[in-house]
């Protein structure tokens, strides 16, 4: 019996990287402070948990997966308490080479490419991006179609075609549809500069009218690295085409955020952000202002872990304030864990 058990064993083990499956995970859990008087809140939640995996078919075609279950989503039921749900926001083919050598071609659950170019420095452990946290990503389920990404030397060309479910279609209805373009250009071994200009059809953005029928959505970033530290400069902005009613004609966002490594020598990096830019409250009803992040990290255990400390404020419009005079704006502490495995 023992014999045929390692026998078994053994055939697994050699047929496994035949397929060249390859499957890894991530968890992300924050401890919340809430200092805001008289909203004192504390507790422990498992943000997001990931799972890739990844299958290599030959030199030319790969596909990969995601799948991310997050905490704190809330039930249908207003009733009951909020709930953990699974998505899945990255399940594509990947051909490379496929028209011209060095091209690559996405079908299936993709990722937008601006929340890429936001996320090239590492730091989504800390926060999400301000494309994800603004809403200029379009919207979430507005991912599944067909990309094809060019490189010519220093340049890259990136066009896409997605489209997303309308209600509880789950068929082939596609009513919300986001083309566009990426461009991108490596101007040196420090700095990067993209530029994305996407038009979203049938759907909203943002604080965009119900009666919105297109929204043109521009986004703009650099990218600087350098031993020291890392910068990443970006802004957004949404102008909406409406077919009645009163709607604001803009909504645009500008964010700065940054890692500063190993402060003093030592093997603390610090990392901060600073969003603002938004639309005026009487046009929008937006009430933030501004938003503020910073606390210092930490890698562990040969950098599969990381461990930050964070303070975060947000700063209200003063029309919000006005309207709203016994509003507090509000800050908390964070102590944030990620890990790889």
């Amino acid at each position: 019996m023992k014999t045929t058990i390692l026998s078994v064993l053994t055939s697994l083990l050699i047929a496994v990287p035949a397929y060249a499956i390859d499957m890894n995970a991530e968890v992300f859990v924050t401890h919340k402070v809430t200092l805001t008087d008289g909203a004192q809140k504390e507790g422990t939640d498992v943000e997001r948990f990931r799972i890739f995996i990844s299958n290599k078919f030959d030199d030319q075609w790969t596909f990969k997966g995601r799948f991310e279950f997050k905490a704190g989503t809330a039930d249908a039921d207003a009733t009951k308490n909020t709930k953990s749900v699974a998505v899945i926001p990255e399940a594509h083919f990947v051909g490379t080479s496929v028209l011209m050598d060095g091209d690559t071609l996405k079908f299936g659950i993709i990722e937008n490419g601006i929340v890429t170019a936001e996320s090239a420095m590492g730091t989504r452990w800390i926060s999400k991006t301000l494309a994800d946290d603004e809403a200029f990503a379009a919207n979430s389920s507005i991912q599944s179609g067909a990309s094809y990404a060019i490189k010519f030397a220093n340049f890259g060309v990136n066009f896409f075609s997605l489209s997303g479910e309308s209600g509880d279609s789950v068929d082939t209805d596609d009513n919300n549809k986001l083309n566009g373009a990426m461009l991108d250009y490596q101007v040196n071994e420090s700095t990067k500069v993209w530029l994305q200009n996407s038009i979203l059809n049938e759907g909203t953005v943002g604080v965009a009218a119900a009666a919105a029928k297109s929204t043109n959505i521009l986004s703009v970033g650099v990218l600087y690295r350098i031993e020291d530290m890392d910068l990443n400069l970006n802004y957004h902005q949404a102008a909406y085409a409406v077919e009645a009613g009163i709607a604001p004609k803009n909504n645009t966002v500008i964010g700065i955020n940054g890692v500063f490594k190993k402060v003093g020598g030592s093997s603390t990096n610090v990392y901060a952000h600073y969003w603002t830019g938004f639309d005026k409250f009487a046009d929008t009803g937006e009430a933030t202002s501004a938003k503020a992040m910073i606390g210092p990290t930490w890698n562990l255990a040969d950098n599969k872990i990381n461990l930050g400390l964070f303070y975060q404020a947000e700063t209200f419009q003063d029309d919000y304030k006005t309207a709203n005079p016994t509003v507090k704006e509000p800050s908390a502490m964070y102590v944030k864990m990620a890990a790889k495995f």
